[in-house]
């Protein structure tokens, strides 16, 4: 899914030569995902009368804590066939993922903004189709709170509920036009989390747009500062921080697009669950 929304992204900018190979690439790619796997049996949607969010989003929550894949997928494709919109989609998805921090080292945000973009490339007609394919992630994923990683020798996950909580009792109001700190970029380059925790809760307390914070964030966790600034850093961190919090500020942006509004509702540290 990552491949191919890739490409679909890139194909207006690249030659006709370079699209096929690219295309080959994805389609490559899917079928070595696909090879010796058992054939998927969907449970199909809930019949009868019509659900609406709040009722079908209470029980995506509850199905994604007590992991629970048939459920949470019976509850996506009954949302899907009920008609609700596109940002009620966002919301129970995105949703169950901001509870768990980090949640799959990424992979489980990447994955599920891969299937958004790419429903908005090949139309949301599609959606029976592609949604199923992320409910693994929202069910299954595991966190850094029960991975205990985060845990020491800082408890970092104490530290992002703490500024989560903070900015919730005092949620401040996005100004637009305001951007980050010059200094910014080497605050959340430090070595002390709490000090890159107050740069972010100050930034926001600022009015700064989330998206913006999350653009400035996506340079600095995994793209050009960061590798300007060290000569030994994990390839395959680099990715997974950069493919992390470029979907956290994608979601934010297709949010705000679709809604016409700043996505400032939820000041979570984690993947902004949209309210």
């Amino acid at each position: 899914m990552t491949m191919l929304s890739l490409v679909a992204r890139l194909g207006p900018c690249l030659g006709e030569t370079t699209l096929v190979y690219a295309l080959a690439a994805a389609a490559r790619t899917v079928a070595g995902n696909c090879a010796g796997q058992p054939m998927r049996h969907s449970p199909g949607r809930l019949n009868g009368e019509g659900y609406d969010e709040e009722r079908l989003s209470e029980w995506m929550f509850h199905w994604a804590k007590v992991r629970h894949d048939e459920a949470a997928e019976r509850t996506l494709l009954t949302a899907v066939g009920c008609g609700l919109t596109r940002e009620a989609l966002n919301r129970m998805v995105f949703g169950p993922i901001q509870e768990r921090i980090y949640a799959d080292g990424g992979h489980a945000l990447d994955l599920s903004n891969k299937a958004f973009e790419l429903l908005e490339f090949i139309s949301w007609e599609y959606a029976t189709e592609v949604l199923p394919l992320i409910v693994e992630h929202l069910t299954q994923s595991r966190s850094e709170e029960e991975q205990g990683t985060w845990r020491a020798p800082v408890d970092l996950v104490e530290l992002i509920q703490a500024a989560e909580e903070a900015l919730r009792k005092n949620a401040p109001r996005t100004r637009g036009g305001t951007v980050c700190k010059p200094d910014f970029y080497s605050q959340v380059l430090g070595e002390h989390p709490q000090a890159i925790i107050r740069a972010i809760v100050e930034a926001l307390n600022h009015g700064v747009p989330p998206v913006e914070v999350a653009r400035h964030l996506t340079l600095a966790a995994g793209g050009a500062w960061r590798v300007s600034r060290s000569r030994t850093i994990s390839k395959i961190g680099l990715r997974r921080c950069t493919l992390f919090r470029s979907a956290t500020r994608f979601i934010g942006c297709w949010h705000e697009v679709k809604q016409g509004r700043n996505c400032s509702a939820d000041y979570s540290m984690r993947p902004c669950r949209f309210t």
